[in-house]
């Protein structure tokens, strides 16, 4: 006998939505392929890292065309365009497009700053952007699931990160956790500049080339480990570098949600820049054993992934 929705399990209301919402993105894709619309994907390079974006988003979006923007604007059909990497975003803003552009895999650093140095202006243009790394507020949430208590984040900020310092200090609140940020000098030595921050617990880097490069990275990293201060960094590769944890989106993570939001763009809205709301954590192990910090397995499962709820 047929179960009524009345009585479903949670499992089973969870699967009959999801189906739903998978039966509701392929009709709206649908539609719009009927409409004649493309899904563009623009490359700025070659490289190993943009195949493999390339390769996730045909997954996610088959039938997508690929290739520079020069050669993809000449197509005479309706398109959306899906920048890949900020060099494709940047050759992207040089050529007058009327389609919406939804640009991927490029850290909201580099997206702030190519949308400030284009010409002409972006003010009258479709143009929205999901980051390619995690929100602080993700970080700050794994901060507080690792430490399981009140502890105090050390954050350091150039004028290129300043803009968060309003978010980090309402993020900290939500996840119980205080935080200190302190403003980087222009020219200043980093590893100097973490000896102002010699009292927090734990460290969280952010993604700013001023102050976290691969040039110094390995640097700043061994002169937190010397004084026992743990860093929660943002990409799996600072992770790999020493980092004990990071949040982070996959490039299947970015893939998901960009083809959630293109049946609203299709339809004329331009959703609001962000950061993915997919996302999950790594761990060095090795680094949280040296430190005498214990990651749980709610810790190693912590995050958002596609078709399923946050945890």
């Amino acid at each position: 006998m047929a179960m009524s929705c009345a009585g479903m399990s949670p499992r089973s209301e969870g699967r009959r939505r999801l189906l739903s919402w998978i039966a509701t993105t392929a009709l709206l894709l649908s539609r719009a392929v009927a409409a004649g619309l493309e899904i563009r994907a623009v490359t700025g390079d070659d490289s190993p890292v943009t195949r493999q974006a390339l390769d996730v988003l045909r997954n996610r979006l088959p039938g997508v065309v690929s290739g520079d923007i020069r050669t993809l604007a000449q197509r005479q059909a309706d398109a959306i365009y899906l920048t890949v990497g900020p060099a494709a975003l940047q050759g992207a803003l040089k050529v007058e497009l009327k389609a919406a552009i939804l640009s991927l895999y490029t850290s909201s650093h580099s997206y702030r700053q190519v949308l400030a140095s284009a010409v002409p202006s972006t003010s009258s243009r479709r143009i929205t952007a999901i980051y390619a790394e995690a929100s602080p507020e993700h970080q700050l949430r794994l901060i507080s699931a690792i430490f399981q208590r009140r502890v105090l984040v050390g954050v350091l900020i150039t004028s290129s990160t300043s803009h968060l310092e309003p978010w980090l200090q309402h993020a900290a609140r939500e996840s119980n956790l205080d935080i200190q940020i302190h403003m980087v000098p222009p020219g200043a030595n980093v590893v100097r500049e973490l000896n102002r921050l010699a009292n927090a617990h734990v460290l969280l880097a952010l993604p700013d080339p001023v102050i976290y490069s691969p040039d110094n990275v390995r640097e700043v990293l061994e002169s937190t480990y010397r004084r026992g201060q743990p860093m929660v960094g943002f990409s799996q590769g600072m992770v790999r570098a020493g980092v004990i944890a990071s949040a982070y989106s996959s490039a299947d993570d970015i893939a998901a949600q960009a083809q959630e939001l293109i049946p609203a763009i299709e339809a004329g809205a331009v959703p609001e820049t962000g950061y993915p709301i997919y996302w999950r954590v790594a761990v060095n192990e090795q680094v949280a054993r040296s430190l005498n910090i214990v990651i749980t397995d709610e810790v190693r499962n912590l995050g958002r992934r596609p078709g399923t709820r946050t945890r």
